[in-house]
């Protein structure tokens, strides 16, 4: 097995745990309990079938050959022999851990008087309501939660980390990112927008037209007749700068002012949020009850920590909605090391999420494409 903190074999124990397993009631959430089920080799679509039938729910995979599974409490444990399981382990408390936090390293961003805040990942079957009746029931405070992605943002004591990672419903916990940075530049014409939306009657004429797209940036934008007619600012705050103008501006402006910087989608209807690093915002009650269909988020979170809570929940956004897409500012960091011993040309992107497998991370450019 592969975990973060390096290979492991595990033991070949699936006819022992057949034969004298048990299952603690603290390990219980409701009918289930949790498992990493190691198999001799990967299900095929028959194997799928089968372990699906005994009610068993393989939840995320692990390399190699491994998932980490719910398991109905009326299971008999015999009945994975037959199932080409080699091994069943607990998952021990410190394995849903980041290793930072780990260490005592919460992010300075995140610690105030001996409380911080963390992103915590629950097992995907249970409900957001279960989940929040759990929290409250420890006096742990959730900061966010957007009723969508099994993530939430909670604030606890720094002593009670591994108190919550003992928790059976807990899948992994890991640092809140960094706060964000504004990033991206202007440039229509080498985002290639004028050959897509031509105003020559050749043209293809494709502005965006009856779609919506988000904007996530530092607050309210405008008045600005670039966005007449086509601004919604229902869900963000008070403006804090002038980025999230500029943004929206290269997203959707009309160039009603100056057609020299008419946007990429002149015609898309624009919402507009404060920027999250968490993304547990609105976009995703935007996006099932508005209709947006693309977001930007054009801001950093320092350096890429790997694949972070915040990647899969991008990642998991996108793949559980094919009619939505999240479009991010690369970075442009190419000359930073970030400590990964590797030089100072691989610390490239700023922010976990930006190296999701389904979303985009757009670099900027000068106006000659260097």
């Amino acid at each position: 097995m592969l975990f973060r903190t390096g290979a492991e074999i595990l033991p070949e124990n699936v006819k022992a745990f057949a034969e004298r397993g048990t299952i603690a009631a603290e390990e219980m959430v409701g009918d289930h309990y949790y498992r990493l089920l190691q198999f001799y080799e990967l299900p095929d679509k028959d194997g799928h079938r089968l372990i699906a039938q005994k009610g068993i729910l393989l939840l995320d995979y692990l390399p190699h050959n491994a998932y980490v599974a719910a398991l109905p409490v009326a299971l008999d444990p015999a009945e994975l022999v037959g199932l080409g399981v080699r091994s069943i382990v607990p998952l021990h408390p410190w394995r849903k851990v980041a290793p930072p936090l780990l260490e005592g390293d919460f992010g300075d961003w995140a610690v105030e008087r001996g409380y911080a805040s963390v992103i915590v990942k629950f097992y995907k079957n249970i409900d957001h309501a279960t989940v929040r009746r759990f929290c409250e029931s420890k006096g742990w405070t959730i900061e966010k939660d957007n009723g969508h992605n099994n993530y939430l943002q909670l604030r606890l004591r720094t002593d009670a980390l591994m108190a919550l990672a003992h928790e059976p419903w807990v899948a992994w916990i890991d640092r809140v990112p960094e706060p964000g940075e504004p990033e991206d530049e202007l440039g229509r014409a080498l985002h290639r927008a004028n050959v897509l939306d031509s105003p020559l009657p050749s043209g293809r004429h494709y502005d965006g037209s009856g779609l919506s797209v988000l904007v996530r940036d530092d607050g309210a934008i405008g008045p600005h007749i670039d966005f007449h007619g086509r601004l919604n600012q229902d869900f963000v705050g008070p403006s804090s700068g002038s980025h999230g103008d500029m943004v929206a501006g290269i997203f959707a402006g009309a160039g009603n002012i100056d057609p020299y910087v008419r946007g990429m989608a002149a015609g898309a209807f624009i919402y507009v949020v404060d920027y999250d690093a968490s993304f547990l915002d609105e976009t995703m009650d935007l996006h099932y009850d508005y209709g947006v269909l693309v977001t930007n988020s054009s801001y950093s979170n320092g350096c890429n920590a790997g694949y972070t809570a915040t990647t899969e929940t991008v990642d998991q956004q996108v793949y559980e909605n094919p009619t939505l897409i999240h479009v991010f500012s690369a970075g442009n960091s190419n000359g930073n090391e970030c400590g990964y011993g590797a030089g100072d040309q691989w610390g490239n992107i700023t922010g976990g999420h930006k190296q999701g497998k389904n979303v985009i991370a757009s670099a900027n450019l000068n106006a000659d494409a260097t």
